[in-house]
């Protein structure tokens, strides 16, 4: 809950930050606005325990107040962009994504999406789609229904409204049914 103090106290918007424990406020762009930096959960528990959740980070601001005073907050993206990986840094993404355990024990591992996340959610969904198809070995299979179950998670993102933009013009995997 985010109240204002004024000529009168009131109740201005509610954000849930579910379990982001350094959830704060902050002026990023050093203009007396304060936007709210945080995580998504969405993927909380997701093929994996708590711990090993990822959890991208979001950055959220309000809009103009809206119906009775009210305001909503959305993601802003252009504070949430950070600069492509390189050539060598992407490589080395897909290489610790190739040798993470799950993948010998039979599963998916965490690495994987978590490192998806970070990309769709830094700007680079394109990206994120080059990391599945090179780091997913050719000999397991289920890659087709790995996409499907990904993207229906994400589209459970509270944040989704603001992500599908991201995504729209991201050459999405056929298997993302949005």
């Amino acid at each position: 809950m985010i109240l204002e103090l004024g000529k009168q106290f009131s109740e201005v918007a509610e954000i849930r930050a579910d379990h982001s424990a350094g959830a704060h406020f902050e002026d990023l762009r050093h203009d007396g606005k304060y936007e709210f930096v945080a995580e998504d959960w969405a993927f909380a528990y997701w093929h994996a325990s708590f711990a090993y959740s990822p959890v991208p980070a979001v950055v959220l601001m309000p809009d103009e107040k809206g119906v009775l005073n009210y305001y909503l907050y959305h993601l802003a993206l252009d504070l949430m962009e950070r600069p492509a990986p390189t050539a060598t840094e992407f490589d080395s993404l897909v290489n610790k994504v190739k040798q993470a355990s799950d993948w010998h024990e039979g599963g998916v591992p965490p690495e994987l999406w978590g490192e998806m996340l970070d990309l769709i959610y830094t700007g680079h969904p394109p990206l994120a789609w080059k990391l599945l198809d090179q780091s997913w070995p050719e000999e397991k299979p289920g890659k087709n229904g790995f996409i499907g179950a990904f993207c229906d998670r994400l589209g459970q993102s509270r944040y989704w409204a603001d992500l599908s933009t991201l995504l729209s013009d991201s050459h999405a995997p056929p298997d993302c049914l949005w």
